[in-house]
């Protein structure tokens, strides 16, 4: 009994470290879906340089939703395509959204999908950094700069913002309000996201 006793103690010491506490507390993370602009995947030159891509812009956003949200964001699906419509100049809003929404909320059920574009996105006659379809939706469209990619993750992080029900704040120094560029926290936006985003 002894020996059987000692074997299962010396098990337990050998494989519980192997799963830190946090790992058993934590959260699943989001995942990120993402459809890109061919031209970002031509200008990354291979499909793992634009995975690299992608992970990194990801990562900068998941440093601080994590802090403030209690989940990590990861990189899902991707793909490269272009929305119906679009010109070689400029992605329009108003063709892109329905088009994501036709061809790509069937596909999977990640909470953020994302299309990545390497042009200009306009709606009307207004250039954007982003778009979200509509608070608590799942489709977003993020400028991507390739000489800023903090920027484009604070992009990603004020759509995904809306995404879990978050409205555009005034404060200049949030994530949410509609013309920060630096902003590093969602601040008076934090409790509706963490309802919407933390925990499920």
């Amino acid at each position: 009994m002894r020996a059987k006793a000692a074997g299962f103690l010396l098990l337990l010491f050998l494989v519980v470290p192997l799963f830190p506490a946090s790992a058993l507390t934590e959260p699943p993370p989001l995942l990120v879906d993402f459809v890109v602009d061919p031209k970002i995947r031509q200008s990354a030159g291979s499909d793992e340089a634009l995975r690299i891509l992608l992970a990194d812009v990801v990562s900068r956003a998941s440093l601080i939703f994590n802090a403030e949200i209690g989940r990590r964001l990861e990189v899902g699906k991707v793909w490269v395509e272009l929305p119906d419509g679009s010109a070689e100049q400029a992605i329009v809003v108003t063709s892109a959204i329905p088009w994501l929404v036709e061809h790509f909320k069937s596909k999977t059920d990640s909470r953020f999908i994302v299309f990545l574009a390497g042009r200009p996105v306009f709606f009307g006659w207004i250039n954007l950094d982003g778009y979200n379809e509509g608070s608590g939706g799942r489709i977003s469209i993020v400028k991507y700069y390739a000489s800023d990619p903090q920027y484009t993750a604070n992009t990603l992080l004020h759509e995904i913002g809306h995404n879990c029900g978050a409205k555009h704040a005034e404060p200049r120094d949030s994530i949410m309000n509609d013309e920060q560029k630096d902003a590093i926290s969602y601040k008076e936006s934090i409790p509706v996201i963490r309802e919407n985003c933390g925990t499920k």
